[in-house]
């Protein structure tokens, strides 16, 4: 035998060896017809084809509360110090990407698809999605996954608003943020008084993601108000809202016109083209 193929046929012994011990231990892995869940959405995450993606949410829906406690686990569990000295070895040696242990980054995002798409069915695994929201891996998957379900999920998001962790409110915020479609988008900042934050980082976020909301009419005053803030980022990013809405904003333009007077006027350059873009005639003396 020569000396490549023993040394092939090593690699294939240590990686089953290391499959062995890497193999998950937790709660069994629920199945849709006949395929683990888990599969069904790897799959989907791995191709463009968007047939994939409605196979994987219809195996979610089909298994319902039944895949809870395997998602929560996946989710939640840490990736061993050994899986990650396996895959850096696997580098080494060029070994094709089948043969290294999933990454905990790979395994959170889809559980954290399975969670999000079981939505109302997610409620029993609240308590466990936020002790989550402070993690840098899991903490924006976990608030958007608590941001869609509904009243009982916002308890929990104003609790981890309050969070001395300035990370922790981020998350949140971003996992809102890439989660809500836009109809709902502007009702959960208004709903979590984001706009009134007392960390000028939330407030200023919560500002930049309501444009995505402009449409709404609930947006207008907010964006007034925040003219007002002691920030100045998050008031330049409220100048600039007003005059994407154009003429839509004509309501604010006294405040507006407030600032470009005032005795030390902030971003005058900013205001002017706001106020611009919104009524010229305002701006002639």
């Amino acid at each position: 035998m020569t000396r490549r193929r023993v040394f092939t046929l090593f690699v294939v012994m240590a990686v089953v060896a290391v499959a062995a011990f890497l193999w998950p231990r937790g709660p069994k892995e629920p199945a849709y017809q006949g395929r683990g869940l888990g599969s069904w959405i790897r799959d989907s995450l791995d191709s463009p084809d968007p047939g994939r993606e409605e196979k994987a949410y219809e195996a979610i829906e089909a298994l319902g509360t039944n895949a809870l406690p395997y998602l929560i686990h996946e989710f939640s569990r840490r990736e061993s110090g050994f899986s990650r000295r396996f895959n850096r070895f696997a580098r080494t040696l060029n070994l094709p990407g089948t043969v290294r242990a999933e990454t905990e980054y790979e395994r959170v995002s889809w559980a954290a698809m399975g969670l999000y798409g079981l939505r109302s069915n997610a409620l029993p695994a609240l308590p466990a999605l936020a002790a989550q929201l402070d993690d840098p891996i899991r903490g924006g998957h976990a608030a958007a996954i608590i941001g869609q379900c509904g009243d009982r999920g916002l308890q929990y998001l104003r609790r981890a608003l309050h969070s001395t962790n300035e990370q922790t409110v981020l998350f949140l915020l971003d996992g809102i943020v890439t989660a809500s479609d836009e109809d709902d988008l502007c009702a959960l900042i208004l709903a979590l008084g984001l706009v009134k934050h007392t960390n000028h980082h939330v407030r200023l976020k919560a500002v930049l993601a309501l444009e995505l909301d402009s449409h709404s009419d609930a947006v207008l005053p907010l964006f007034v108000e925040a003219l007002k803030d002691s920030d100045p980022d998050v008031r330049r990013a409220a100048v600039d809202a007003l005059g994407n809405l154009e003429g839509k904003a004509r309501p604010a333009l006294p405040e507006l016109i407030r600032l470009a007077t005032n005795s030390t006027p902030q971003c005058p350059v900013a205001v002017s083209n706001a106020i611009l873009r919104i009524d010229r005639a305002a701006l002639v003396p």
